[in-house]
């Protein structure tokens, strides 16, 4: 199997930031792309700095204040837009919201669109790829497909390129398990047929235990080979270790007949352990052969 490894967005890395920055940090390593975050307005800091408050979208001048120009950006450099996961924000006031995606929402849609896109052309460079997250269940397939399509040509109309829109299985979100996605994709195939290699599923494997737990190896067959174009690599976003309650052999043994160029992303929250995930993930692919 072939991996396209993905630099995750650690805690060490000032967040929002550039892409030069985050770049430095391949040097003379596996990865070739890196993640930049794309939420919404997340903390005190930000409502201070920008205006807004949280789970506000980011306008053109809070794009300008949070992140840093792109200049002179290298060629071969590919990043993925992580957009807002619905994590429960805290404010200046210590009240917690938590945004909602409104993928059902044509105007809601039209913003979270409107905001991507002035985030790449901020950074003077078009996503490789977007990841998105469910939602509710006031979402349904549909939505995500309908709000897919809508990115992918938005983007070719303003930036020349389609990026490739990859869903992450979310907890306490509308597609959390196995099952879900096999309906998802199921409907996507048969509706969206278009859409088949422009869209696909980011497996984060903690979350899919996090909701199944002994069901887990049951909802993970579930899952088609074709639906999987990525996946996250963590335990509770540390390095992953044999003895973990997941299943590790059997994610192996699945993930390694996928036959196509898979995206691998160690998203745990500390530089330190980065290495040991990669480490992990080689070798338990190749274990698996």
């Amino acid at each position: 199997m072939q991996a396209t490894y993905v630099y995750p967005n650690t805690c060490e890395i000032p967040q929002r930031g550039g892409l030069l920055s985050r770049w430095k940090l391949l040097a003379n390593s596996e990865f070739s792309v890196i993640e930049v975050p794309a939420d919404f307005i997340k903390n005190n800091s930000e409502e201070v700095k920008t205006g807004l408050s949280v789970t506000d979208f980011l306008s053109e001048k809070a794009i300008e204040t949070l992140y840093n120009k792109g200049d002179n950006i290298p060629s071969e450099l590919q990043y993925i837009l992580h957009t807002e996961p619905s994590l429960p924000r805290t404010d200046h006031y210590q009240i917690v919201t938590q945004p909602l995606l409104k993928w059902y929402d044509k105007q809601w849609v039209e913003k979270l669109c409107e905001m991507t896109l002035n985030i790449s052309k901020f950074l003077s460079k078009p996503p490789f790829a977007i990841e998105i997250h469910p939602g509710d269940n006031r979402n349904k397939y549909s939505d995500i497909c309908e709000a897919a399509n809508f990115l992918i040509e938005r983007y070719f109309a303003e930036l020349k390129v389609r990026p490739l829109i990859l869903l992450e299985n979310r907890t306490g979100q509308f597609i959390s398990k196995g099952s879900d996605i096999s309906c998802f994709w199921k409907l996507l195939k048969q509706n969206y047929t278009f859409l088949e290699d422009k869209v696909g599923i980011v497996l984060d494997i903690q979350q899919l235990f996090t909701v199944t737990r002994k069901q887990f190896e049951e909802q993970f067959e579930k899952i088609p080979f074709d639906a999987i174009k990525g996946v996250h690599i963590h335990s509770k976003h540390k390095a992953p270790k044999s003895s973990d309650e997941i299943p590790w052999v059997a994610v192996f043994e699945k993930l390694s007949k996928i036959a196509k160029n898979l995206i691998v992303n160690p998203e745990v929250s500390h530089r330190s352990d980065i290495q040991r995930t990669l480490d992990f993930w080689k070798n338990g692919i190749e274990g698996s052969h």
